[in-house]
């Protein structure tokens, strides 16, 4: 065995361990969302709309707090996960077997596992990915709410000078005047007389909100269903074509 067979020989070795200590730490990643979810202030979109609908903050196009929190629990908790099933991924992919004929069923498993691990990491890649729409589209309906206007006023400053033009030997006192005038420019907010751009205001913080929430719950579905299906499959995931021995490529 060459050096770098030997090198990558401990790496996957590593890695399978990481994968194991990370799978094995679900439950307790599961706990910590419910227990997010359990601590938010509504459990229903009519309940939060009618709570900001009363808040002046928010209908003048101020931060809504309360979601802002849900914002970096959930922003957090994609990122753990998308780095979390990578983890596990990688601990199955070590113990994919040298390709040979016959006696793949376990292999398939190891597959359709590592297939339906992918396509969730990817679903919470696209929710990861997204997140930050929230703040642009409330900041334009906010702009809408608190409108900018500038006034411009202009002021004239005479500067008088004098000068001496000669006659013979004496001068003659002539005078000469010059205007300038400046401009200045005063800026101010105004609130909106609309009164759909505060509404949707709420109901665009009461929509991302729940979308939050949602994407939490499905967190606890995703992890809930790689450990299920990772636990259930132990055995085929270890041991692909069964006791026999130099099984995995690595």
């Amino acid at each position: 065995m060459t050096s770098n067979a030997r090198t990558f020989k401990a790496m996957a070795q590593r890695f399978a361990a990481t994968g194991t200590e990370t799978f094995n730490n679900l439950p307790s990643k599961i706990q910590k969302i419910e227990d997010a979810i359990n601590l938010l202030p509504y459990s229903g979109p009519n309940m939060a709309r009618d709570a900001w609908s009363k808040d002046e903050k928010i209908l003048k196009g101020g931060p809504n707090d309360e979601v802002k929190v849900l914002f970096d629990t959930t922003s957090e908790q994609c990122a753990l996960f998308i780095d979390t099933i990578r983890e596990i991924e990688l601990n199955i992919r070590m113990k994919v077997p040298i390709i040979a004929d016959g006696n793949n069923f376990g292999v398939s498993v190891q597959h359709e596992i590592l297939k339906n691990l992918n396509e969730n990491r990817k679903a919470v890649q696209a929710h990861f990915d997204g997140l930050h729409e929230y703040f642009w589209k409330r900041g334009e309906t906010a702009d809408k709410i608190m409108r900018t206007s500038s006034k411009e006023s202009s002021k004239s400053s005479a500067d008088e000078s004098s000068s001496q033009k000669k006659t013979d030997d004496k001068p003659e006192a002539t005078t000469t005047s010059s205007k300038s005038k400046g401009n200045t420019s005063e800026t101010f907010a105004e609130m909106s007389n609309n009164p759909h751009f505060p509404a949707y205001l709420v109901c665009h913080d009461v929509k991302y909100f729940f979308l939050m929430r949602g994407i939490l719950k499905d967190l606890v579905v995703m992890y809930a269903d790689a450990y299920q299906v990772v636990s259930l499959n132990q055995g085929k995931i270890d041991k692909p074509r069964g006791s026999r021995s130099g099984n995995s490529m690595y």
